[in-house]
């Protein structure tokens, strides 16, 4: 039984360092590839950066960069196919007319989320800009220190700050004569 197990362990080994030593070792252009030196990776990156100008500070935000991103792939697939049609080689022009269209919409969509990223934190600034500065209201305490002052308690119409209320079942068991 225990030179089966030994015999069983060898194999084992023995497949699992076949199976190291079968893979094929990547070529210099596959390692640019991988690696965003290859000349489409140099050119996204170009689309990005002209993107990013273009739309300013909103470009930081998540969803823009990933229609950023999209955007400039597509720009480049688009650029590489009608390369490969000016030097003359065979393509389907349906293809290419396809895939132009998909880059200008990606690049219409990636504006217009850029757009509406702008406009959302321009409502949040006014909102917290409108609550900052904000008049007091009458009926609150108006003091700078105090928590009603920062959006805390407000005075009950008829009875006073809440949490100098007494429960309402207190109330209910008093007596009329004390």
């Amino acid at each position: 039984m225990l030179q089966a197990r030994t015999s069983d362990r060898a194999m084992i080994d023995a497949r699992s360092h076949k199976r190291r030593g079968t893979a094929k070792p990547r070529s210099r252009v596959e390692k640019h590839r991988f690696d965003g030196r290859s000349r489409e990776a140099v050119r996204i990156r170009q689309l990005e950066t002209q993107y990013r100008a273009e739309i300013g500070e909103v470009a930081a935000n998540p969803a823009v960069m990933q229609a950023i991103r999209r955007a400039a792939e597509l720009t480049m697939f688009s650029e590489k196919q009608r390369a490969t049609m000016i030097r003359g080689e065979p393509i389907n022009l349906s293809d290419l007319l396809r895939l132009e269209g998909v880059a200008k919409r990606a690049i219409g969509s990636m504006r217009e989320l850029a757009a509406q990223v702008r406009a959302e934190q321009l409502r949040q600034t006014i909102h917290l800009a409108r609550f900052r500065f904000a008049a007091p209201v009458e009926g609150r305490n108006t003091r700078p220190d105090a928590p009603e002052a920062a959006g805390g308690r407000q005075i009950a119409p008829n009875r006073g700050v809440a949490s100098e209320r007494t429960p309402l079942s207190v109330e209910r068991n008093r007596s009329p004569r004390g």
